[in-house]
């Protein structure tokens, strides 16, 4: 299984076709932002509940996946950064995400780093 958090739904939309939309979970804000706090317990519920292998995130809802590693060890992290974003990436990578995905993103980048990351 592969969680995706990210601000824009047509993001999720592009790595579900990638990664297969039947092996993807996807947490995009909605328009107003409203649900921006709520990442946390979903990402914490599909980690303990649904065999996430692979998580796609974007620095606006964490930098450092320690937190969520804890609960599944083998779960890979991607962060997915935006120019101006560099600083997030390196720490972000340094703090044990496995890869880097950089926007925007086309189908066989996604494709790459799964193949890069996946168990």
């Amino acid at each position: 299984m592969i969680a995706v958090l990210c601000k824009s739904a047509c993001l999720a939309s592009e790595i579900q076709a990638a990664a297969g939309s039947e092996r993807t979970v996807s947490y995009a804000m909605d328009a107003s932002g409203s649900n921006a706090e709520g990442y946390a317990p979903w990402l914490e519920g599909c980690l303990r509940d649904s065999a996430v292998s692979v998580v796609f995130y974007e620095p606006f809802f964490f930098v450092d996946p320690a937190r969520f590693r804890a609960i599944r060890p083998t779960a890979r992290f991607v962060v997915m950064t935006s120019p101006g974003e560099e600083e997030e990436a390196r720490t972000a990578l340094s703090c044990g995400a496995g890869a880097l995905l950089e926007k925007p993103v086309a189908q066989k980048d996604i494709r790459s780093v799964l193949s890069l990351v996946s168990p």
